[in-house]
């Protein structure tokens, strides 16, 4: 019975060393992981680097450990290239996390208009294109808005069947264009979309095509603001304008 009290004593002896050594690798673990995001903050890449050297595994560790928001959408959110590139590098599949609101980091260097940060990402995953975040947006949609066309072509080379994908309220990226009054990214979608049947007659939850929403926001000018908006009511006839000729086009091919 002494013999069996001593073996099990041992063991739980043994097993408290081993327990304290997991707490103690644990604790490490997070105060790196702690590091890391306040390196990904201000965008410290010899930080990055150190760490990532110090512990390969780090970043696997941190996308397990921690509920926060990921470690990319972090370095994109501020604009952090030379540190965005570099966690891409080490692990490609960042790029296809997604935060809370089922953003993926291109969701959010969309949003922010930043063109270097947006190229980085496709180069390593064209996936985040298709995926839409909780209010029914993908990364094109982000790009619409803003009228930003060098990303919008970026966005659509990379997955061109992103450009039919509609929002939650029936919505498309032509509607997006002519809310914002964004007339050289409107011609450049039409320009895209001329070959898809119907789209340009596509009608959102509320039943207005995108010539129905231009004619609408030009009778808003017209009536209400035309003194401190001359500028806005010009983009609009124009825009007005241009869908006509645009129409009177497919009325011609129709009647050919």
């Amino acid at each position: 019975m002494e013999d069996n009290h001593q073996e099990i004593t041992q063991l739980f002896n043994s097993s408290d060393a081993q327990n304290s050594q997991v707490i103690i690798s644990m604790s490490i673990v997070e105060e790196d992981i702690t590091k890391l995001y306040e390196a990904s903050k201000i965008g410290c890449v010899q930080t990055l680097k150190t760490l990532i050297q110090q512990h390969p595994y780090l970043i696997q560790k941190a996308l397990i450990y921690t509920i926060e928001t990921p470690l990319l959408h972090v370095s994109v959110s501020h604009g952090h290239l030379e540190f965005t590139q570099l966690l891409l590098d080490h692990n490609p599949q960042l790029a296809a996390e997604v935060d809370v609101f089922r953003r993926t980091p291109l969701h959010i260097a969309c949003a922010n208009g930043d063109i270097e940060i947006v190229r980085a990402l496709l180069e390593k995953n064209t996936s985040a294109c298709l995926v839409e975040d909780r209010n029914g947006f993908i990364p094109l949609h982000y790009a619409a808005t803003s009228g930003n066309i060098e990303m919008m072509e970026l966005l659509i080379n990379a997955r061109p069947q992103s450009v039919l994908m509609k929002l939650n309220n029936g919505k498309t990226v032509l509607h997006l264009c002519v809310e914002g009054n964004h007339l050289e990214g409107l011609k450049l979608l039409i320009a895209l979309t001329l070959l898809f049947e119907d789209f340009l007659n596509t009608v959102d939850d509320v039943g207005n095509t995108i010539l129905d929403l231009s004619l609408m926001l030009q009778r808003i000018e017209v009536h209400g603001r035309f003194q401190t908006h001359e500028h806005c009511m010009f983009l609009y006839t124009e825009t007005f304008a241009y869908f006509l000729a645009i129409e009177s086009q497919l009325l011609k091919q129709v009647e050919r």
